[in-house]
């Protein structure tokens, strides 16, 4: 039976990474991970029948390398990661040594007779693209938000194999190593998401977002603008393209324009509220309901009336 080799340079999203390789009939579930990294309980769990373990520092000229040594190896089917800069980067050396097919930041994937079929966003996330990738293995990086956890069988503990290379080691060297800033808010998990555009002024305007979204049981999610260039959230509140993709029960898209590298982050959203001034904004063509108006007049009302109406069935 064809295994899969799932490189992890975070365990956030290794549940997902291992059921959608186990729905796909792959057997057994190798994981290759920093030994620094591993969660023996999560690996078992979620079906990884084994963890092959580095010390290498994460240079993807170093780990693409390593990576290449490990697959000649175990010879896999299929090289999962997640969609992340350095991931594509170590995946797109180490396919380009083995001459081997890769391809990056799928929302869908099969193997029909043998030929692994994948679904990935094309056009800056306007169209989709259906490509059948020849040869094996085949390297493919994945959105996690986009793929559905399926029930796998749990192992009693998974073996675990250290691994090393004697690398001549080059120019490249690692000078520093800062952790990007994170929240404590898993916006693929919401149920209820408020997201925020330049159309707030200030910072401290989000104040009538964050309490919507609080009467509302959601939390706050933002454009990109808002996260990469103003700073005023932190990167993974960011919804699109090259952020975050949600799969929310509720959208209220709060002075977002609409562009279509946001719009691809919030089209598994089940309802999508649009609140904005601009009547010919493209979010309104997106959005199941739409409000025009300006979101300073508009948020106080909305927040007062919802104020009102928890505390009616609070005291009747």
């Amino acid at each position: 039976m064809s295994s899969a080799l799932i490189y992890a340079e975070d365990w956030e999203h290794i549940p997902e990474l291992l059921s959608t390789s186990a729905a796909l009939g792959l057997s057994p579930l190798i994981i290759f991970s920093h030994r620094d990294l591993i969660d023996i309980k999560v690996a078992a769990k979620n079906g990884a029948s084994e963890i092959i373990t580095h010390r290498l520092e994460p240079i993807p000229t170093y780990i693409s390398r390593l990576l290449v040594q490990v697959i000649s190896e175990r010879q896999p089917r299929i090289i999962l990661g997640e969609a992340k800069k350095n991931v594509r980067e170590i995946f797109g050396r180490a396919a380009q040594r083995m001459g081997k097919a890769c391809v990056n930041n799928c929302n869908n994937i099969d193997i029909a007779e043998g030929i692994v079929r994948i679904i990935r966003p094309i056009l800056g996330g306007g169209y989709n693209g259906i490509q059948e990738l020849i040869g094996s293995p085949v390297f493919v990086t994945i959105r996690p938000e986009a793929f559905k956890k399926y029930p796998v069988k749990s192992v009693e503990e998974p073996l675990i194999t250290e691994i090393d290379l004697k690398l001549k080691r080059d120019s490249i060297k690692l000078v520093d190593k800062k952790t990007t800033k994170r929240s404590e808010v898993d916006l693929s998990l919401a149920k209820v998401i408020v997201g925020v555009g330049r159309g707030f002024r200030n910072k401290e305007d989000l104040k009538l977002a964050e309490e919507l979204a609080e009467l509302l049981n959601g939390v706050i999610g933002c454009s990109r603008p808002i996260s990469s260039d103003l700073k005023w959230l932190p990167e993974d509140r960011h919804i699109g393209l090259s952020g975050k993709w949600i799969r929310s029960r509720l959208y209220i898209a709060v002075g977002i324009s609409g562009q279509i590298q946001h719009v691809v982050g919030i089209k598994n959203a089940e309802t999508v509220i649009a609140i904005n001034n601009d009547p010919d904004a493209p979010i309104h063509k997106e959005s199941d309901y739409s409000i025009i108006a300006d979101l300073y007049e508009f948020l106080p009302v909305l927040i007062k009336k919802l104020r009102e109406s928890k505390l009616r069935s609070i005291y009747g």
